[in-house]
C-alpha cells in the first residue's frame, strides 16, 4: 500500500504531473480510478473548474462563476451535489491505483467526499497518488 501526495500552490504543475502519470500508466495494464480537475477558460480568463473521471469517463462542472450556490470559493459557486454524483461513483470503482487530483477546499465541502477518501486511504489494498491544494 502506497500513498504519494504532491502539495504545492495553485498553478505550479500538480495536475500536469498527474496527467503525465495517467498517460504513462494508461499504456500499461494498470486499472485506474479517480479524477482530476481542470480549469475552464473562456477567452483567456478562468471561469471555473471541471472534473474528469478515469474509470467511468465522466466530465462535469464542479465550480463556475455562473453557478449560483451558497457555497463559494472565491468567485466560483460550487455544485456539491454534481461533484458528489460524479466523484463518488468513481471512488467506488475497484482499481489498482486511485488518482485524487485534487483534495482542496471545494472538494472538502462534501462530507461524502471526505468519507470516500478516508475509506480509500484506510484500505490496505489501495494505492493512491494525489494532490493537495
Amino acid at each position: 500500500r502506497s500513498r504519494i501526495f504532491v502539495c504545492s500552490p495553485p498553478g505550479t504543475g500538480k495536475t500536469t504531473l498527474i496527467r503525465k502519470i495517467i498517460d504513462q500508466l494508461t499504456s500499461k495494464d494498470v486499472i485506474l480510478a479517480g479524477f482530476f480537475t481542470e480549469e475552464m477558460r473562456e477567452k483567456g480568463p478562468r471561469v471555473g473548474f471541471q472534473i474528469k473521471t478515469l474509470a467511468t469517463n465522466r466530465t462535469d462542472i464542479m465550480a463556475h462563476v455562473g453557478i449560483i450556490s451558497k457555497i463559494k470559493v472565491g468567485r466560483y459557486g460550487v455544485d456539491v451535489e454534481k461533484m458528489e454524483d460524479t466523484i463518488l461513483a468513481e471512488l467506488n470503482t475497484k482499481a489498482h491505483l486511485y488518482i485524487l487530483d485534487e483534495i482542496g477546499k471545494m472538494e472538502c465541502f462534501s462530507s461524502a467526499f471526505i468519507a470516500a477518501v478516508e475509506r480509500i486511504l484506510n484500505d490496505p489494498d489501495c494505492t493512491v497518488i494525489g494532490t493537495i491544494a
